[in-house]
């Protein structure tokens, strides 16, 4: 019996991964979000990798810098003000000759801060020449909006006498989580030989040229 030896070297294949830092993150339409793809050798692994991106809700762009890298690159998540709102799982791939690998980043795309105006049931719904009628209006933070609104009204169509409107209380506003409430009043003109010659049961539309909003 006669033996021989094979003296055995097991090496690392050369190969890479991906990872990305953040890998969760969250954008507001319209604006952009940044996360660090990074190259990590294995087995002495020293090539360039291409990355790209894959499974971008409607509305979103990405971007590398650079596109190509042996270390780091820069992702930049950009979404329009129509883009998809909602989670989304965005695949990054790095292919460098035949090697191929991946990484994924969950994305979340919100809509910007904002509120809402409402109004509540005028008190009483129907003046006569020279009386007054209230509404309550409530502004509701959506999204996490908070800051000062500025309430103002006009009102259409133009007659005759005119009537006039007001925003009672604090005005600016400061909108929170909690919401803020106004309140809105019409004032007509007494009986005059001006407000004769209109109907008694003329109708009034009272605008507030809140940004996106009309009562």
């Amino acid at each position: 019996v006669q033996t021989a030896t094979i003296n055995l070297t097991v090496t690392q294949l050369l190969s890479f991964t991906l990872s990305a830092a953040p890998s969760a993150v969250s954008v507001i339409q319209g604006s952009n979000v940044p996360s660090t793809i990074t190259v990590n050798p294995r087995g002495g692994f020293t090539d360039s990798v291409n990355l790209a991106a894959s499974g971008l809700p409607s509305g979103v762009t990405a971007s590398f810098n650079p596109t190509s890298t042996t270390s780091t690159s820069t992702l930049t998540l950009t979404t329009s003000s129509s883009a998809t709102t909602g989670p989304a799982t965005v695949t990054i791939t790095g292919t460098s000759g035949s090697v191929m690998q991946t990484a994924t980043i969950n994305l979340t795309v919100t809509q910007p801060p904002s509120y809402s105006l409402s109004t509540g049931t005028p008190s009483p719904s129907s003046v006569k020449p020279g009386e007054k009628s209230t509404t309550p209006l409530t502004l509701s933070s959506a999204n996490g909006y908070s800051g000062n609104v500025t309430l103002s009204c006009s009102i259409a169509p133009i007659v005759s006498p005119a009537p006039s409107c007001s925003i009672g209380g604090a005005n600016p506003v400061t909108v929170s989580s909690a919401g803020v409430s106004a309140t809105l009043t019409f004032t007509t003109i007494g009986p005059s030989a001006a407000m004769f010659r209109h109907s008694t049961s003329a109708l009034y539309a009272v605008w507030l040229p809140v940004p996106g909003l009309a009562l």
